[in-house]
């Protein structure tokens, strides 16, 4: 029995049938075990964390908080630049900065998530408050003194934690006091103002079906439960805050509710569908809601103004709002601007005097993010696709979306046409797992219009990779159903379908005389077929010499050193490798793994052992990533996250020269340089 219990602590490694497809190549390059000559900078961040009660903000600079993966960016809209907070290891969850703009906190999804106190205007870590809670930290909130801080917990007691700090400069902040917060699901939790007089309460909490008002004496934290008399009933709420001499909260049938103490004084009609983001200062408050709408209110909860989103110049794809913020004027008198973010992955600032809204930033914002595709010929173009049933194009350069179509159907798989000048798309996939109604066509659009030029269907079941031949004569499609399908470009007819795998093709390359095709499976396969008449070679060593147009597929002599060793596996932790690309001019090889990092290695890369770049930006899985045809750019997609990350490959600045790892790390975060299996990370802030 402990035995079966030592196999099953043991990390899944899995058979490896792929290892018996390994042939070196006649005349292999000689081995080069260096570090590559480029360094990993994150440039540009795309999309937010678009989950009600994660927030947007705006720090003391009027610049804008915007949390997404497992880091904040700090985005500066006048230089289109953004800095970020990267002191995190997991995916932030909630996000809430002090009154005056200087202080921001974010909580974590972790076994023991840790609430992170740092600078909102540089993005450098002040404090990591100790480990106290478990599973996630659902929310955070600063006092209006800055001295203290409030945190909720998703653990089985949903408990409620107070930070303090003597000095409310928060290097020196500790745990005040803590309670259970109640059997049932815990939304929000927020101060009454400064030490309770105004209130009779410190903290104010709600969630499934109960509002709490709390007071704090020393360590010790009391609760005490909201009174409805007779005004309005006991529902969820989603979210609250304190406006002025009252504290207003908002429910899940559309309802402000407004607490006078812990007595119910009245309810308001703010919303048609669920309350679920409130932000207040001392000039007023905003609410939003499922309903599409944001709300202006004044401190005695008399509606100022409303916006329809549904109705801005760019209309969100789904215009549900899951954050509000509001900016007030630099002589801090009056309110000019409420920033809305929507479950469509869209941002929005709304000028309160002329009620105008501009789009200042999207992403994709339902489901996951799979499809990424670099431009053949323009190093500033890369494509994207998801299950929000859109296909974007973007620009590295102006940091924007140039373009977007909406499809009917999921998609998941994307590539340009040799001449860039045609998108070849693949659909099918969903979250849950579910069938859609278009599993296994594809699509093929025009680049420039994204105009659906033809649409074909050979599968039942989506499709994974997609690619065209060097000279574009013929396309590929790798199936979950287990079987690659190849296709004439001219006539767009099924030539040859390759069914010699046993599971869900993930990965598919071309040779550069557009002959042969290699591919992936989830079984750890690694295959060859005939890309005229999709003939199986069962001899690897017939292939060994094959020049490959790309290589994606994560299997391979080439990419072997991808891979994590046996003891690196047990001993560091190493995750798996779950894609790859290898640069234009074939010098370095680009990687994702299941624990949301990004790693760099020369190419070929045979040496586990060998020095390689990484850098840990998403949370949870990467799905695909992607490198510019002059190599300066690459660009990885998070599965889970849909966060869109835009990496600068840099000139190295000197590891040659003498400079030890410490100097050689990638500016700001968890980045890392790995020597012989070990890796040095450090957590630094991005300058």
């Amino acid at each position: 029995q402990q035995q079966q219990q030592q196999q099953q602590q043991q990390p899944r490694l899995g058979s490896k049938p792929w290892l018996a497809s390994i042939i070196e190549p006649s005349d292999p390059p000689p081995p080069n075990s260096s570090m590559p000559a480029q360094e990993m900078v994150p440039d540009f961040v795309h999309g937010f964390n678009n989950q009600p009660g994660v927030g947007l903000s705006y720090n003391s600079c009027g610049d804008l908080l915007i949390p997404l993966a497992t880091a904040c960016a700090i985005y500066n809209k006048q230089n289109n630049e953004q800095l970020f907070y990267r002191g995190h290891k997991r995916g932030i969850t909630c996000l809430a900065t002090s009154v005056d703009g200087h202080y921001a906190a974010t909580g974590e999804k972790a076994a023991r998530p840790r609430v992170h106190v740092w600078d909102a205007q540089t993005g450098a870590q002040i404090i990591r408050l100790p480990e106290h809670h478990r599973q996630a930290i659902v929310s955070v909130a600063l006092s209006h003194d800055n001295r203290r801080c409030v945190s909720v917990a998703a653990d089985a007691d949903h408990s409620i934690a107070v930070w303090f700090s003597d000095s409310g400069g928060w290097y020196d902040g500790r745990l005040q006091a803590c309670a259970k917060g109640d059997i049932s699901d815990v939304h929000f939790a927020s101060f009454l103002g400064a030490a309770g007089t105004e209130f009779g309460f410190d903290v104010a909490s709600g969630g499934v079906n109960h509002v709490k008002f709390w007071t704090l004496d020393g360590r010790t934290l009391t609760e005490k439960r909201a009174l409805h008399r007779g005004v309005g009933m006991v529902q969820t709420h989603y979210c609250g805050a304190a406006a002025g001499q009252r504290f207003v909260s908002g429910a899940q049938s559309g309802h402000i509710y407004v607490w006078t103490g812990r007595n119910l004084q009245r309810i308001i009609r703010a919303h048609e569908e669920a309350v679920t983001s409130i932000f207040a200062c001392k000039h007023g408050f905003a609410s939003g809601g499922l309903d599409g709408f944001a709300k202006l209110w004044n401190l005695q909860v008399k509606h100022v103004r409303s916006f329809d989103m549904h109705e801005a110049p760019v209309a969100p794809l789904e215009g549900s709002i899951t954050s509000v913020s509001l900016k007030v004027d630099p002589a801090d008198k009056f309110i000019t601007t409420l920033m809305v973010g929507t479950a469509g992955g869209e941002i929005y600032e709304l000028a309160v005097d002329s009620g105008s809204m501009v789009l200042i930033g999207e992403g994709h914002g339902k489901g996951e993010l799979w499809g990424v595709a670099c431009h053949p010929h323009d190093a500033f173009i890369f494509a994207t696709c998801g299950d929000d049933q859109t296909i974007r194009i973007w620009d590295v350069k102006v940091r924007a979306m140039l373009r977007k179509c909406v499809i009917d159907n999921t998609a998941r798989s994307i590539v340009w046409s040799p001449d860039g000048t045609k998108l070849l798309v693949g659909l099918g996939g969903s979250e849950s797992g579910e069938r859609t109604r278009k599993d296994g066509a594809f699509l093929i659009l025009d680049g420039e219009t994204l105009e659906v030029l033809f649409e074909g269907r050979d599968s039942r079941h989506w499709i994974r990779d997609a690619k065209f031949s060097p000279d574009g004569s013929t396309i590929v499609l790798a199936s979950s159903d287990h079987n690659i399908y190849i296709y004439t470009t001219s006539s767009l007819q099924l030539r040859a379908k390759c069914d010699k795998h046993n599971a869900a093709v993930t990965n598919v390359d071309l040779s550069k005389d557009n002959t042969f095709v290699q591919s992936d499976s989830s079984d750890f396969e690694h295959l060859y077929h005939n890309a005229v008449d999709g003939r199986h070679f069962s001899l690897p060593s017939q292939l060994k010499n094959v020049q490959w147009d790309t290589w994606t597929c994560i299997y391979g002599w080439p990419v072997q050193g991808l891979w994590p060793s046996f003891k690196q596996q047990q001993e560091q932790g190493l995750p798996d490798i779950t894609c790859c690309f290898r640069s234009a001019n074939e010098d370095v090889v680009a990687s994702g793994d299941e624990h949301g990092g990004v790693r760099l290695h020369r190419y070929p890369a045979v040496n586990r052992n060998a020095a390689f770049r990484h850098d840990r930006f998403h949370a949870g899985a990467v799905a695909r990533v992607g490198m510019s045809c002059d190599g300066k750019y690459a660009v990885s997609v998070g599965k889970k996250d849909r966060a869109l990350v835009v990496w600068r490959l840099d000139d190295e600045r000197g590891l040659g020269e003498g400079k030890g790892a410490d100097d050689s790390i990638t500016e700001g975060g968890e980045s890392s340089i790995v020597t012989d299996g070990v890796e040095s990370i450090s957590l630094e802030s991005s300058k």
